[in-house]
């Protein structure tokens, strides 16, 4: 999923640099001392270049590439990402710190590896979903709304009326569910 709201934000900027530039395959989720450990496997064009992981220990998420020409190739990435707010990261995540002193920052690999790894495990919630309800994308909003409803395959009239009462509620949408025939 990529974030729409707060197009000025510098945190979203970059995450959506991220998002657009590489892609991840499969995410899986162990207890661990400190919560919980995860990991999913990055792809670059389609191929294999590493795996991000967080060990659950209470330290930082990490990237480790398959090989050194696939680290140069995301520190590099990294490097080339414009800096953030820490005032903008902290609007995306929905937390107040008026208390922190702010100012700007570079992104760190760690900060890279965290963003495919919550975009990974977002896409395994959005795909259980999906396998039991309707589910729309409001166009304009981050996230994802969800219908408990029945998409009437083959009743264009009934598809009509549903598409016209989604649409005066919410606005813009598209059906995310790929199974839903709009036609």
């Amino acid at each position: 999923m990529v974030a729409t709201k707060n197009k000025g934000n510098t945190y979203i900027v970059g995450r959506n640099m991220i998002l657009a530039a590489f892609a991840t395959k499969g995410f899986k989720s162990w207890v661990a001392r400190e919560g919980y450990g995860a990991q999913t496997t990055l792809l670059k064009g389609g191929k294999v270049i590493g795996v991000c992981t967080d060990e659950g220990n209470g330290g930082e998420v990490s990237f480790d590439a398959n090989s050194a020409e696939n680290r140069e190739l995301v520190r590099k990435f990294v490097g080339e990402l414009p800096d953030y707010d820490y005032q903008d990261y902290h609007d995306f995540l929905g937390i107040d710190r008026t208390d922190f002193p702010g100012g700007r920052t570079k992104w760190q690999v760690y900060d890279f590896a965290n963003v495919m790894l919550e975009h990974a495990e977002e896409d395994k919630q959005l795909r259980k979903v999906c396998k039991t309800k309707t589910v729309i994308k409001v166009v304009g909003e981050d996230g994802y709304r969800t219908f408990k409803i029945a998409w009437p395959k083959g009743n264009k009239g009934r598809q009509d009326y549903l598409t016209t009462q989604i649409a005066e509620q919410y606005g813009a949408f598209e059906i995310v569910n790929a199974r839903f025939d709009l036609s």
